[in-house]
């Protein structure tokens, strides 16, 4: 695959005709695949944080980058920035803040088609209760539907569109890191596996009698892994040059991204992008840390945007790193 675009910006869904990018707390839409872009609308942040994400330093330092785009309906976006939850609306080129995000930030944020999920992300050192809560009014209210207890935080929720199930991933040390699987209502909720560093997952990808992901431990040897719908078969595919935060799926192509993060025994100098496709494993890029704070300027990172993709192609957004908070598309061929 070869770099056809370069922009500024983030990336923050991508489908055919739709491609939504933030620059500081603008939103932007293009319906030509990045060639040009009509702004949509700016976020309400508060003044301090208006000011901040003026400037690339000054977003990352007081994490006001908009993270997730859930899509409700053609029209309308679930947004969750600064501490808050927003509904954009395309058709008004309106962004309202509904209610405000419980915990510092969800990793990952799901939909089923009715009802949005995700978990309490925190410190949580002295592991005190953790929830994941769901909303059915389109990001206005939210109810506890299930409370973890015993585990730091919850990485990631996710809505298998195979099966229509619920999958949680959890972190970060022994048995607390762990995937579990339960239905839109909680019913019941399953641990599929659990036990150590090599179940110490953010991100997970679905097939129909598979499940990809990469392991997210700073202190061991990251894999990309595939594992048995049960959990009673874990296969490891090729060794990560670090702990995988991020990862999508287009077609039948994967994706995976890791991330600079301080460590003890290692020093991450680079954030990598992994594609998987007709079982071949092919670094894409490789972006070099900043010279700025892991601690106050966040990790280095390669992002990726919600929403179905363009088969044959991917946009992936830089942070942290060489072109910070730029995008670039790549395409085959």
């Amino acid at each position: 695959m070869q770099i056809k675009k370069k922009i500024r910006g983030i990336c923050h869904w991508w489908e055919p005709e739709c491609l939504i990018r933030s620059v500081g707390h603008r939103i932007d839409l293009s319906t030509d695949n990045g060639d040009t872009f009509s702004t949509l609308c700016y976020l309400n942040y508060e003044p301090h944080k208006r000011l901040a994400s003026m400037s690339r330093l000054g977003s990352r330092l007081l994490r006001t980058n908009p993270k997730h785009f859930i899509k409700l309906t053609p029209e309308l976006f679930l947004i969750f920035a600064a501490g808050s939850i927003y509904q954009l609306n395309l058709k008004t080129k309106s962004a309202i803040a509904v209610s405000s995000i419980i915990g510092s930030r969800p990793l990952r944020v799901a939909f089923d088609g009715e009802s949005v999920f995700y978990g309490e992300y925190c410190s949580n050192p002295n592991r005190e209760p953790i929830c994941v809560y769901k909303s059915s009014d389109f990001g206005i209210t939210w109810d506890v539907c299930y409370e973890f207890s015993g585990i730091r935080h919850v990485h990631g929720v996710f809505f298998d569109a195979y099966s229509s199930d619920i999958w949680i991933t959890t972190g970060d040390y022994g048995e607390e890191a762990a995937i579990w699987r339960t239905d839109s209502k909680f019913s019941s909720i399953e641990k599929v596996v659990s036990g150590g560093q090599h179940t110490r997952v953010i991100d997970l990808l679905f097939e129909e009698h598979r499940i990809f992901f990469g392991t997210d431990a700073p202190e061991e040897p990251n894999w990309l892994c595939a594992m048995s719908r049960d959990g009673s078969n874990l296969e490891r595919i090729a060794e990560m040059s670090g702990p995988v935060f991020h990862a999508k799926k287009i077609a039948g192509e994967l994706y995976f991204s890791t991330a600079c993060e301080p460590a003890k025994s290692t020093v991450y100098t680079h954030s990598e992008l992994i594609g998987i496709s007709n079982s071949e494993v092919q670094t894409l890029s490789s972006l070099k840390k900043d010279k700025w704070s892991m601690k106050y300027f966040q990790y280095g990172q390669i992002f990726f945007p919600d929403g179905p993709g363009v088969e044959g192609q991917l946009w992936y957004s830089s942070f942290a790193c060489k072109n910070d908070q730029f995008s670039f598309l790549l395409t085959r061929g």
